[in-house]
Formats: structure tokens, C-alpha cells, sequence
């Protein structure tokens, strides 16, 4: 009796097992066609399927370069391969970082089979599957539960939803599926036996507003900092549960249409307004920011009258404009652009309303510190979220004017910078001691007018103190001065005309002029003689060619240095800072 009853326990609890896994393996044909993997020259990841004339959804940090400096930057190669091993090459129609959503699109010749995105209300416990290319393995799919259908702990825009089903490194943009075979999420991160997912609403309506502005247009009320109101909060003001107004900044939007510290938002649009917990807050805030700037809305509030007096309803009718760039901030890794001065160790940003609150800012005029590396700003002990309010005694109004007297000062050689800064309550002054590593360095930049990253490179060489000439194209007289170096950069258009006069200049006794090449430029050494075949180089991979028949010694790394030889692919503002920095280190060490 007891060997049956054991048995009769332990097939009971296989059989949920058993059904969920056969549910997996009816599914994988039907769903193996919508899922697509992902590569480009940085990353990758995967991707489904949501129309026959291919758009697909992913996450946008598969296809985001995470440049701070240039946050709406992506990948420029991006493939797309389809389960028959098909591939494509993708266009990115709009991205966000948090929520993390993306929208491709690939042209195809025919119609490709789309995944069905799903209607129903997620519960905990339900079986789901991941589907993906973890680690760079194709067509995987795990199986788990919603452990938490809208997980509000992690500090995302929007709830997430939590999953036990597996979750790794290339998995994201995958499709999360329940048992209809319907699309729920896209998954994004995870780790220790959890996985975190988007909501497919959110991902639909993202994919949408990619699809008609090129970007998450969201719709704002700038600006008031609201939370929601559980149920003892509630009942301590005597209020119905709605959304608390904890702060309204004066002289904003906000304020100019009637809100106030202390209201509670109760109606939208005459609709009643949740704001028991989070995930209520989350909805709400969801409602307001994807409608359309410039809409019309009404807000029922309770405001509290004065001593003594019961709260009083009152309606505001509000116009929405658009919310203001977020900086990083918890899972949100930022839309607004940080600047970076990488000889003195500093990175600045913008100061927004938010940026000015979340951070505690004690002033909006000036520029935050988002980052100090160990170097000279270090030393003149600057922190980051210091508020720098003034240059040399110039006040810095915002992150444009900061550029432009930091800039002067440092094209100039100024010794010192002398920094006001702000730091809570309390006022100070650090003097940076600028080193100018390349001080008196002559340096020829060879590029098209069309190059992206010209402007870059000019501009950090001569923050770095060397004396830059730029040429769209080379002479005999130009190519018979004397350089300490030369940078020939053909990224993304052709190699500039005369570029091969500065292969085999003669060596001066004791010093080199040091040879950059970045993208298609450094195939021109295959057709420069001996002098150039045992040294380790690289470069764009449609320029490989002619460098691999001539049996040069080719690394396909993204930058190589060889002494005075500096060479880079040239694929992006990342390759391209990487590549600079080892053209200005080979320059110093040849000084």
C-alpha cells in the first residue's frame, strides 16, 4: 500500500512536468520561426518577429553603442538572421533604454510568419517559455513560471515582469511565449535564477511611436514628483487612494496649470485614478506619458482646504507638453548627453529639472559632475554630482556655455582652470593643473568633409595641446612638412586623395612620425612596400581584403598599435575614441 501510494504521489507530480515540457515541444515549430538572432560588430542578442513585411522587436541595448556622449548612437552593421539561417541587414527605426524596447526592420522578398502578441492578463504561476540565443547559441527555448507578472522593485519606467524560466547574456530581445504560443514579453536581464521581462503592451506601444517618430515622444506635465498613496497613507490624510503630489516646481508647467504640493490626483479624463501601489502608480504614469504632447487633459484633484477645512474637489484642464531627456539613473542608462574631458579626468551634464531634484542639486545654474577618473580633476578634489557654477571666473549658465569656456582655455593652454563649485550647502574653489601631454605636437588630420568622427578628433588633439591642421585632401607641399603626426581617417567615406604620400616618409634620426589609419585607410600599406609587412594592423572589415592577400600580419582587433603605427576599424564613436586614445599615446611616447 505504501509503494503504491509513493507511486501514485511522485507520478502526480511528474505529470504537470511532463505536460508543460510536451506543451514546449508542440510549440518550438511554431514559434522557431518568428524568433530572429542578432548580431553586430559590438554585441548581440535576439529578437522577435511582430509583422509579415519585417519590423522586429528586440531590446534597445542590443542595438545601443552605450556611448554617454552620444546616447542615441547605434550600431551601424546590425544582422538579422532568420531561423533558416537567412540574414539581413537591419535598420533601427527608434530605440529607448529604459523601457528597454527597440524596433528593426529588415526588407524582405516575401512574407514572413509574425508572432501573435497577447491580450491576456498575466497571472503568477503560469507556464512560460524564453526563447533565444543565450551565449550565442541559437534557437534555445527554457521553460519557468511568472513568479511576478508586475515586478515594481527594480526602479524600471514601467513594471516588469519576473520569471524563473532561464535567462542569459543573448537572450535579450527574445520572446517571452505562454502556452498559446502568444508573445507576453521581451526579455531583458537576468541572473540568480531570475528573469526579467517588458510587458508586450509596453513593447507594442513603443514599437508604435518608433514607427511614427523615430522615438518615445513621451507626454509630460514638467514638473511634479508624484507617488502613489497606500492605504495608510491614505487614510492618515483622509483621502481616497489616489496619486500624491509630493512636489511642484515653481514656475513650471506644472504649477502655471494649477497643481500644487500636497493635491491628490483622484480622475483622468474623468476616469478614477488607482494609486494604491506601485504597480498602480506604474499604470497610471504609463497612461499620462504615452499620450501625445500637445493633448488636452483633465485632472480631478483634491486639494486641502484651508484650517479645519475638509479636502475640496477641484478639476484642472491641463495641456501636455514633452518630458525632458533622463539622465542614468538606477536601470535607466540615459538619454542626455554627458561631455567628456578625458585629459583632465571629467565628465559634466546638463542640469534638468530632474536631473536638478533626483540629485539634490542646490542650484539649476551650473553643470553636474557625472564622473571624475583618476587624473587632474581628482587631485583638485572635484566629486561627482559637484555643481561646477563658474570658470576662471566666468559663470556657467549650462553645459553649452561650460564647453565653450572650458574649450577656449584648454585650445589656449591655460596652466590652471579654476572651478566654483557647489556641493550641498557649502561653497568651494579647485584648481586643475592641465598637463597638455601633447603640447607643440604638430598633427595633420587627413579626412572628408563628411567624415563623423573629424570634429572629434580635431577637437580632443587640440584640448590635448597639440597644434592640428585639418585637409580634405594632400599635396606634395603638405606632405613634405613636418609632422609629428599624421591621422587619415576614411570611416565612412573614400580614402582622401594624396593619403599615400605619408606611407613611406624617411625617418627622422631618433623620431618617427607617427602614422594613424582608421577604417579603409590603413588597406592603402599593401600597396606601400616592405616596410610595412611584419607590422600588426588592422582595420574596417570591407578594407581587409587587399591587406589579407598581401599577407600582411592582419589582427581584426579593433584598435592596433605597432610602435608609431596606430590602426582602427573605424566602426563607431566607441571604436573611434578607443583608436584616438592609442594615436595620442603612441604620440606621447615618441615626444
Amino acid at each position: 500500500m505504501r509503494l503504491a501510494f509513493f507511486a501514485s504521489l511522485l507520478l502526480s507530480l511528474c505529470v504537470p512536468t511532463l505536460s508543460a515540457a510536451s506543451r514546449g515541444e508542440e510549440l518550438f515549430p511554431e514559434l522557431d520561426p518568428v524568433l530572429v538572432a542578432i548580431q553586430h560588430e559590438r554585441a548581440g542578442g535576439s529578437g522577435v518577429i511582430i509583422s509579415a513585411d519585417g519590423y522586429i522587436l528586440t531590446n534597445g541595448h542590443v542595438v545601443s553603442l552605450m556611448d554617454p556622449e552620444q546616447p542615441r548612437e547605434t550600431a551601424r552593421r546590425i544582422t538579422v538572421i532568420l531561423n533558416d539561417e537567412t540574414k539581413y541587414q537591419a535598420r533601427v527605426i527608434g530605440f529607448g533604454l529604459d523601457p528597454d524596447v527597440a524596433l528593426l526592420k529588415i526588407e524582405v522578398p516575401h512574407p514572413l510568419k509574425a508572432a501573435k502578441l497577447s491580450l491576456a492578463q498575466l497571472r503568477t504561476g503560469q507556464t512560460v517559455f524564453a526563447f533565444g540565443a543565450p551565449f550565442g547559441l541559437r534557437r534555445t527555448l527554457t521553460q519557468g513560471i511568472v513568479s511576478n507578472p508586475a515586478q515594481t522593485s527594480l526602479d524600471t519606467f514601467t513594471s516588469v515582469i519576473q520569471t524563473d524560466a532561464l535567462i542569459n547574456p543573448g537572450n535579450s530581445g527574445g520572446p517571452l511565449f505562454n502556452e498559446a504560443g502568444e508573445v507576453i514579453g521581451l526579455n531583458t536581464y537576468g541572473g540568480e535564477g531570475n528573469g526579467f521581462a517588458i510587458p508586450v503592451a509596453v513593447a507594442r506601444t513603443l514599437g508604435e511611436q518608433y514607427r511614427d517618430h523615430g522615438r518615445f515622444r513621451r507626454a509630460g506635465l514638467s514638473y511634479f514628483i508624484s507617488k502613489a498613496m497606500p492605504e495608510n497613507f491614505a487614510r492618515a490624510l483622509g483621502t481616497p487612494q489616489g496619486i500624491f503630489v509630493d512636489f511642484v516646481l515653481p514656475g513650471s508647467a506644472a504649477a502655471k496649470q494649477g497643481l500644487k504640493d500636497g493635491d491628490v490626483i483622484v480622475k483622468m479624463d474623468g476616469v478614477a485614478v488607482k494609486g494604491a501601489s506601485e504597480e498602480d502608480y506604474n499604470n497610471w504614469n504609463w497612461d499620462l506619458v504615452t499620450r501625445h504632447p500637445g493633448d488636452k487633459l483633465s485632472l480631478g484633484i483634491l486639494r486641502r482646504g484651508a484650517a479645519g477645512q475638509a479636502w475640496l474637489p477641484m478639476e484642472l484642464s491641463c495641456v501636455l507638453g514633452e518630458d525632458e531627456l533622463l539622465p542614468a539613473l538606477g536601470h535607466q542608462i540615459g538619454e542626455l548627453p554627458e561631455t567628456l574631458y578625458p585629459e583632465i579626468g571629467l565628465g559634466i551634464q546638463k542640469v534638468t529639472p530632474f536631473v536638478l531634484h533626483s540629485f539634490s542639486l542646490p542650484s539649476a545654474a551650473g553643470v553636474r559632475v557625472t564622473s571624475v577618473s583618476n587624473g587632474p580633476a581628482a587631485r583638485a578634489d572635484i566629486h561627482g554630482d559637484d555643481l561646477i557654477v563658474a570658470v576662471d571666473g566666468q559663470p556657467v549658465s549650462d553645459d553649452l556655455s561650460f564647453r565653450r569656456l572650458i574649450d577656449e582655455r584648454l585650445v589656449k593652454r591655460a596652466r590652471f582652470l579654476v572651478l566654483d563649485l557647489k556641493r550641498g550647502n557649502d561653497q568651494s574653489r579647485a584648481v586643475v593643473r592641465v598637463p597638455y601631454r601633447l603640447r607643440d605636437c604638430k598633427v595633420l588630420i587627413l579626412a572628408a568633409a563628411g567624415e563623423p568622427q573629424r570634429d572629434l578628433f580635431s577637437r580632443r588633439l587640440r584640448l590635448a595641446g597639440a597644434e592640428v591642421t585639418v585637409a580634405e585632401k594632400a599635396d606634395a607641399e603638405l606632405a613634405e612638412r613636418d609632422w609629428d603626426a599624421v591621422l587619415i581617417a576614411a570611416d565612412t567615406a573614400a580614402v582622401p586623395p594624396g593619403a599615400e604620400l605619408f606611407l613611406n616618409r624617411p625617418t627622422k634620426p631618433g623620431k618617427a612620425c607617427v602614422l594613424g589609419l582608421s577604417g579603409k585607410a590603413p588597406a592603402l600599406l599593401a600597396a606601400a612596400g616592405a616596410r610595412w609587412k611584419q607590422k600588426r594592423l588592422t582595420a574596417d572589415r570591407d578594407a581587409s581584403a587587399p591587406i589579407l592577400k598581401a599577407g600582411m600580419n592582419y589582427t581584426g582587433r579593433e584598435v592596433e598599435i605597432d610602435e608609431s603605427l596606430v590602426t582602427g576599424t573605424g566602426f563607431d564613436s566607441i571604436s573611434a575614441k578607443a583608436f584616438l586614445a592609442a594615436f595620442a599615446d603612441a604620440m606621447a611616447k615618441n615626444r
